[in-house]
């Protein structure tokens, strides 16, 4: 199998995807091959992200502007925002390719990168800081705010896609040792196969996503339940 061994540490994470991606069509599992090409290619606006590609703990940093040229900065987390403005915090994730985000996470740079938030945004805080109802320094005025993507979140992100296509990769060898050979079985004449596949897009997809199970043609949510 194309993926079966754990990858060096010097192989991209793209170039690994790209292996799955051939596993994939030869194995003729079109659920697995269109969310690999999601990954490599980028989601666009419209797609619900993985849960992977949607960071934790992100914060909005807010400008404040004071006498005299003073600057001064206030973070605040989704939970100390009102809902017209934890939105940014809530909706945000990753949408680039793979290739991108791999050279942001590996970036020398100073800064990390940074999502730059509208003014309107920036106009709907001040509104909540003069009712009190948000962080805001007294004698400043908001100006500018941007959520910072620390690169150690970036390349954890990358990490969670690694093992989930590492896991997919050993889980397809155990059922099926020769799957991605151009000789190989398919998800159609090997139930079992189908199952792994349809299982690991199951746990991996964007919440609301769905597939067909197997060969019952059941077919599934990308929602978790609960426990």
């Amino acid at each position: 199998m194309l993926t079966g061994s754990p990858e060096r540490r010097t192989v991209s994470l793209s170039d690994s995807l790209r292996k799955l991606l051939i596993v994939a069509r030869r194995i003729n599992s079109d659920h697995l091959s269109r969310f690999v090409r999601s990954e490599l290619n980028g989601y666009d606006a419209e797609a619900t992200l993985p849960e992977a590609r949607v960071p934790a703990g992100l914060k909005v940093s807010v400008r404040f502007d004071g006498p005299g040229g003073a600057v001064d900065y206030v973070h605040v987390g989704q939970l100390e925002l009102p809902k017209p403005l934890a939105g940014v915090l809530s909706d945000n994730g990753f949408r680039e390719p793979l290739a991108e985000l791999e050279a942001l996470a590996n970036n020398d740079a100073d800064s990390d990168p940074r999502l730059e938030l509208p003014y309107y945004w920036v106009h709907l805080y001040r509104e909540h800081a003069a009712k009190n109802e948000v962080p805001h320094i007294k004698f400043m005025v908001a100006n500018r705010a941007f959520i910072r993507m620390p690169r150690t979140i970036l390349q954890g992100v990358l990490d969670r896609v690694r093992t989930q296509a590492l896991d997919l990769s050993l889980d397809i060898e155990q059922v099926a040792a020769d799957a991605g050979e151009p000789s190989g079985p398919t998800v159609q004449d090997k139930p079992e196969l189908a199952e792994v596949v349809d299982r690991y897009i199951l746990v991996n997809a964007a919440a609301g996503s769905t597939v067909t199970i197997g060969n019952d043609a059941t077919v599934a949510s990308g929602l978790r339940p609960s426990v």
